[in-house]
């Protein structure tokens, strides 16, 4: 399923720049980085949208998210840093936190299983 987003209510100077190597279609202004990666990241935390009710939940997911496998963006991620983006929405299926967590530790270990499996035949083929 392709991931379809709206940014229309964010704060339009955090989400464009100024196309300045042809990047765009149309020559006149291109996404940034961070709303990009918030776009994706709505997936890989089950919240299809920032608004000022659940921006805490973002920061938390996100954080979260960081201490198991790094940052995505700094350090960590406050509502300060997010805010410009209240509004951005996709189509992402969306989580409660139990869920969401309960995603989070079937990743990790499907992760340290496939390690596992792989550091077992790794031994098994140098013998």
């Amino acid at each position: 399923m392709a991931i379809l987003w709206n940014v229309g209510k964010c704060d339009p100077a955090h989400v464009w720049r100024k196309d300045e190597a042809g990047e765009s279609m149309d020559g006149t202004r291109v996404m940034r980085e961070i709303p990009k990666a918030l776009i994706f990241t709505s997936i890989t935390i089950g919240m299809n949208e920032i608004t000022e009710k659940n921006i805490s939940e973002w920061c938390w997911r996100i954080n979260l998210c960081g201490v198991i496998r790094g940052h995505l963006f700094t350090d960590e991620i406050n509502e300060e840093f997010l805010r410009p983006f209240v509004g951005l929405n996709t189509n992402a299926e969306t989580l409660t936190r139990k869920q969401f967590v309960r995603e989070v530790m079937k990743r990790l270990e499907r992760a340290h299983d496939e390690r596992e499996q792989n550091r077992r035949e790794a031994a098994t083929a140098t013998v």
